[in-house]
């Protein structure tokens, strides 16, 4: 399999999870198509039937979906602050817009610090003052994560 995707346990599907099945009903499609999980008997035992035979795959996140993400798509890339780390391996991103998040106040610049080895997510602000507030450390695996983690948040930007 691609180190792009991974095989996912059955803990992970939620309504709306995203995924990719393999059926050679697809042929143009290499096999693989993206599918929506729904939460009824038929489709839970479908999916159980395809992972025992890891024919269901998940896209690992990505930063380019970090970027493309609901609101995101201004955030610049910064090189990794670890000197350790090879550049290209984290992504540290900043957006240059105003967010509207938890708490409300003064203008705050979001970052989003990313270590697709590890699965490893960081979200913080910076307010006006320099205060940092960490909103997220944790593991994010994969686009339909990060997009509930973006609805919990209230991640929301300012027009």
């Amino acid at each position: 399999m691609s180190k792009d995707y991974y095989f996912p346990k059955f803990s992970d599907f939620h309504i709306g999870f995203e995924y990719e099945c393999e059926s050679t009903q697809y042929p143009d499609k290499n096999n693989w198509h993206p599918e929506i999980f729904h939460m009824n008997d038929s489709h839970i035992k479908m999916i159980r039937s395809h992972m025992a035979v890891n024919k269901i795959r998940v896209k690992k996140l990505n930063s380019e979906a970090i970027i493309e993400l609901g609101g995101l798509n201004d955030l610049t890339r910064h090189k990794s602050l670890d000197l350790n780390q090879d550049e290209d391996d984290n992504c540290h991103y900043r957006s240059g817009k105003t967010f509207r998040g938890l708490s409300s106040g003064d203008d705050k610049k979001l970052h989003i610090y990313y270590d697709p080895d590890r699965s490893a997510m960081h979200i913080w602000y910076r307010a006006n003052n320099g205060f940092e507030t960490t909103l997220f450390d944790g593991e994010i695996k994969n686009v339909s994560e990060f997009r509930v983690l973006l609805g919990q948040l209230n991640i929301k930007y300012d027009e």
